[in-house]
């Protein structure tokens, strides 16, 4: 396992068959991720909607990565016709999982347990 600092609350978990990224900012922020094979497991988490914690462009990445998917709070608001409307595909919304507080969420094989936060 390897932990790396992204940039201001981003950080990047390596493990041997998956890669976990918490509250990636997205382009408008200098520090970059690193790039790994397309079919590489890739889970991104954002806690809230504000743009320190989480940006849209980051669904671009579905793109790119084949394996990727979303761990989101439920104040993250993502229709189809938004999607669209930014020029990204409405079916990366089939790779996001919403999460709410104290709640425990099975995604492929991992259980995520979130907590309530200010």
């Amino acid at each position: 396992m390897q932990i790396i600092f992204i940039h201001h609350s981003c950080f990047l978990v390596e493990l041997d068959d998956k890669v976990l990224i918490y509250e990636e900012q997205g382009i408008h922020y200098t520090a970059k991720l690193p790039s790994y094979e397309p079919d590489t497991k890739i889970y991104i988490f954002a806690s809230h909607s504000h743009n320190d914690h989480y940006d849209m462009d980051i669904l671009r990445l579905a793109g790119k990565y084949s394996n990727i998917h979303y761990i989101f709070s439920k104040d993250i608001r993502i229709s189809p016709h938004f999607l669209s409307k930014h020029g990204i595909d409405p079916a990366v919304r089939d790779r996001v999982t919403f999460v709410s507080p104290d709640n425990t969420y099975h995604v492929d094989d991992m259980d995520i347990m979130t907590l309530r936060s200010t």
